[in-house]
């Protein structure tokens, strides 16, 4: 079935449902019907239910004659109109999803379109390594950077002079900063790098623009 999705850029994208299937939501464990949705970009897939005021079903024209934008009735038509993979806007806030193995990753919701798509990216380079397709080529080199700091053993100075041994732990994309759990069981994050820090050890190579 063609249909078409509404981005918060004020453009419709057309696209098909690929299948549907029943999910067990809420404590009730109620059934409900939902619909899983590829864009004609080959890239961007979404889960949705049926009826939503963001998608509307195509029918009359064969799909190779339904425009592939078109504009929203009451927004103005502007030249850099843009759209991120895997992200859609709902309810007044971003939603980043991933779909991996027939699944659908939630990744979060997001106040701005640009943090759901850097989310994305993040999970698709975890998931697809090399060959995903991102929204920012600069997400790649961002994510060599944390990949590079991941697991890493370090050395915190603390204002008392001494160098607590701990190890990164994570690292919060909201915030950009590394998770960092010291030996004794003290947690905090904080950029790297960070004169207070020393990297220890690490299973990498460090990416340009990270001094080992």
């Amino acid at each position: 079935q063609r249909l078409r999705v509404l981005y918060d850029d004020g453009v419709w994208y057309p696209g098909r449902i690929r299948c549907q299937r029943l999910v067990t939501v809420g404590e009730g464990a109620v059934e409900e019907k939902v619909f899983d949705i590829l864009l004609d970009d080959g890239v961007t897939e979404l889960t949705s239910t049926i009826p939503d005021p963001d998608i509307e079903i195509v029918t009359g024209p064969d799909p190779e004659e339904v425009p592939s934008v078109t504009p929203a009735a009451g927004v103005e038509e502007i030249d850099d109109k843009v759209s991120h993979i895997g992200v859609r806007r709902r309810d007044g806030y971003w939603v980043a999803e991933l779909k991996r193995a027939g699944q659908t990753l939630k990744l979060g919701h997001f106040d701005n379109a640009l943090d759901a798509a850097r989310a994305y990216d993040s999970a698709a380079l975890k998931y697809q390594g090399e060959k995903a397709k991102l929204n920012f080529e600069q997400s790649r080199q961002n994510f060599e950077e944390v990949a590079y700091y991941l697991h890493s053993r370090v050395r915190v100075l603390y204002d008392d002079g001494v160098w607590y041994d701990g190890l990164i732990s994570g690292y919060d994309y909201k915030i950009k900063e590394y998770m960092i759990r010291l030996e004794d069981d003290t947690r905090f994050t904080s950029a790297l790098p960070d004169p207070d820090i020393q990297v220890t050890s690490s299973s990498t190579i460090p990416p340009k623009g990270v001094i080992a």
